[in-house]
């Protein structure tokens, strides 16, 4: 799925996601998780989500609903191409525009294994969390 606002983003990169063998599609914005397609991977437009606290506050609320969304972010603002897990609470790889076929396949490949890291992250935070506290054990405070 390629998600941007701009026409050109798009007319840029389905032919390499075509020549590495997928068939994109095209959003103009963000999924909704029950509107969400399956795919391989979201390669998500960063520049066209706006200003980017509220882009990366979109991409945090993804993250948490959909957890195991591959989602490779694209933006001419980033310095180099990023394959780190840096960016893993908004993206699992970051690719700075423009980006070629070489890059983009890298970055398909390393998506995988670092949304893997993403989850194992999430579960081990899960884990750590303390169980909430059953309603008759929970203390009440009264006015005096």
């Amino acid at each position: 799925m390629i998600v941007s606002r701009d026409g050109r983003f798009h007319t840029r990169f389905a032919p390499l996601l075509r020549e590495l063998g997928y068939s994109p599609l095209a959003a103009s914005r963000l999924p909704d998780y029950p509107d969400l397609v399956p795919c391989a991977a979201h390669l998500i437009d960063f520049d066209s989500l706006g200003e980017t606290e509220a882009a990366c506050n979109a991409l945090l609320a993804l993250r948490e609903r959909v957890p195991a969304l591959r989602v490779i972010l694209v933006s001419a603002g980033f310095a180099r191409h990023d394959f780190s897990c840096a960016r893993l609470p908004i993206g699992d790889v970051s690719l700075r525009d423009p980006a070629g076929l070489q890059a983009l396949a890298e970055a398909l490949q390393v998506s995988h294994e670092n949304n893997g890291a993403w989850q194992e992250r999430l579960a081990e935070l899960e884990a750590t969390r303390p169980e909430a506290v059953p309603v008759e054990h929970r203390r009440t405070v009264r006015n005096v």
